[in-house]
């Protein structure tokens, strides 16, 4: 029994051993982006090897399973070692800097499994040209040696061209999102100028049947841009807040929602039914909203309007409601005198149906003696005054709703018929939006 138990314990521990995770540590003496150099070899090793990761920020135990990959300068080039798990081997190149790192890193790889030169050196001629000698490689493996980037840049900035080091690898051509070719396994430095406007630079490491993503957020002027002088009575004046590339809600983040609240005032000119007792001259309006912005100026969307009031006399009180839904289009035009600004004024007109409710309730119990109710069409024109910033604003609109609904019919058990219905009226509405 003890010896079942002992062997038993000793298969654990061989198993938890075979099926931990491991992960990898960089011994970089500082001449080398210590990032670049991890992703590579994470990659790398995982690929040839067994599957590790990165060191978690909270670190791992004494006892876990690690791999050391150490670089050291030599007076003619570099020498790369890896101790780990499966292997232990090294790999030494003459070349200098990050190709260096890859040749001694391949043939590292190399010594440690020959049977792998052939794929190698199929993958990674231009860097293994003298230990690969003469290996054939097709078109298509030629081809895949070349990384992939998604580029994303703000709406405005459509015409960017893409650099890398310096040398263009491409236009947007008024895209937003576009993908290049780039040379794989590379500390790339990229950055997008558009005119007078230049992107951070942002570096990344782009590799073999992948896609990295990149997304250029901020765009400054040229610093000979900025130097012109300004006239002399503007010298005082504050540059605006717009001279960055971050826009205002619509322009990078196209879609948005958000809501609004105001008043409605009715107009009782055709209303029959309204003109039966005390008019209603004004409701509470809850606006929700919903659109999509094709340029930095036009927009599509869907809104709906929620009108409320209530009127009363000796014995009763009435209940009304009037819901109306629009497709809508606005137009936006800038009023900062720089890069759009953070305000706008604006037009917005569509056409939709509404509903038009009433509830005669006993003003001392509440219960509901009639219901009455019209369907019909209506239509949208308003004016507003947008500001804000690139995720949250705010606009103050005064919106003109107008109805034909015609007749209204009541819908309990008594049969009689209001006509002339009209539940017309505008209002100011204020509201918040957010886009993303």
């Amino acid at each position: 029994m003890k010896r079942f138990i002992l062997i038993f314990l000793v298969f654990l521990g061989v198993g938890n051993l075979a099926f931990s995770q491991c992960y990898l540590e960089v011994d970089n003496p500082g001449v080398l982006d210590t990032k670049a150099i991890s992703q590579v070899s994470l990659i790398q090793i995982s690929k040839y090897f067994e599957p590790i990761s990165e060191i978690p920020p909270q670190g791992v135990s004494s006892d876990a399973c690690i791999y050391s990959l150490s670089i050291s300068e030599l007076a003619n080039g570099l020498l790369l070692t890896i101790k780990g798990r499966k292997v232990t081997t090294y790999g030494d190149s003459k070349l200098r800097g990050f190709d260096g790192f890859q040749q001694a890193l391949f043939r590292s790889i190399i010594a440690a499994k020959p049977e792998e030169k052939n794929t190698i050196c199929q993958r990674h001629q231009d860097i293994m040209r003298r230990d690969c000698g003469k290996v054939a490689t097709q078109p298509q493996i030629q081809k895949a040696e070349k990384g992939i980037i998604n580029v994303l840049v703000p709406r405005r900035f459509r015409q960017a061209v893409i650099y890398s080091s310096d040398v263009v690898i491409g236009e947007m051509s008024g895209q937003r999102k576009k993908k290049f070719e780039v040379e794989s396994n590379r500390l790339l430095t990229l950055k997008a100028i558009d005119g007078d406007f230049t992107s951070e630079e942002i570096q990344i490491t782009a590799f073999v049947d992948e896609e990295t993503r990149v997304k250029f957020r901020r765009f400054e002027r040229s610093a000979q841009d900025i130097a012109e002088p300004e006239p002399v009575a503007e010298v005082k004046r504050e540059k605006p807040i717009r001279e960055s590339s971050r826009g205002d809600f619509g322009e990078n983040n196209p879609f948005i929602l958000g809501f609004g609240l105001g008043g409605h005032n009715f107009s009782s000119e055709k209303d029959e039914y309204r003109q039966m007792d005390a008019k209603i001259d004004a409701g509470l309006t809850i606006n929700l909203f919903m659109e999509y912005y094709l340029t930095q100026n036009i927009g599509i969307g869907f809104k709906t309007f929620v009108v409320s009031a209530t009127r009363e006399n000796t014995n009763f009180q009435e209940e009304m409601s009037i819901t109306t839904s629009f497709f809508t289009v606005s137009l936006w035009f800038p009023l900062s005198t720089k890069n759009k600004g953070y305000s706008h004024f604006g037009l917005v007109g569509g056409v939709g149906s509404g509903l038009y409710s009433v509830d005669v309730k006993n003003k001392t119990t509440g219960n509901v003696l009639s219901e009455w109710e019209a369907e019909g069409t209506a239509s949208l024109m308003g004016v507003f005054l947008d500001w804000g910033g690139e995720i949250f604003g705010a606009r103050i609109g005064y919106n003109q709703i107008l109805t034909e609904f015609g007749n209204m019919s009541r819908q309990d058990t008594y049969s009689s018929t209001a006509y002339n219905v009209d539940g017309s009226g505008s209002g100011v509405v204020f509201e918040f939006r957010w886009a993303w």
